[in-house]
């Protein structure tokens, strides 16, 4: 988006295709959902990394809570207008990587399904919900690392400041 309006660019619009194995797939998620949940003052969450002093790590948790949020029982909803939009994203990922592995976890779940397996709801104000599919096998045609997707046939400069021709 441009400074003056926002009104999306062609840069804003464009789209990308990530792939990920079930693990790479996991932790992301959970990245993403940890991000949205600070962003709306859920310090409490971050007591999971403090294993050897919890106790210790929980006590300064709770008064970061208690200072953003005047509560320690209380935190405002991923959608309340004071929640950067950032975190929304975030957490819309989350829910769209959570509920596909949900799916391919256990495609028959039953009337007690969990909320993983719900269909998402899009919280951004912005940004619409993420695609994502299972794949099955890795595509040799994606890139890796800083290669180029060989099946969008791009010209790229080598390190070595020569030029390439297109594949």
């Amino acid at each position: 988006m441009t400074a003056k309006s926002n009104k999306p660019t062609a840069a804003d619009r464009r789209r990308y295709v990530l792939e990920l194995s079930k693990r790479q797939a996991q932790v992301l998620s959970q990245a993403a959902e940890l991000f949205a949940r600070l962003g709306i003052g859920q310090f409490d969450k971050l007591d999971r990394f403090f294993w050897d002093s919890a106790q210790q790590a929980r006590d300064h948790l709770d008064a970061l809570r208690l200072l953003k949020n005047g509560s320690l029982y209380a935190s405002p909803s991923i959608r309340s207008p004071e929640i950067n939009d950032d975190y929304r994203v975030l957490y819309d990922l989350h829910q769209v990587i959570r509920h596909r592995l949900a799916w391919d976890r256990d495609p028959n779940p039953g009337a007690f399904h969990g909320v993983a397996h719900d269909k998402p709801m899009q919280t951004s104000k912005d940004e619409p919900l993420a695609r994502i599919a299972q794949t099955g096998e890795a595509r040799e045609d994606m890139v890796q690392g800083d290669e180029v997707c060989r099946s969008m046939k791009l010209e790229r400069k080598p390190k070595n400041g020569s030029k390439r021709k297109k594949r």
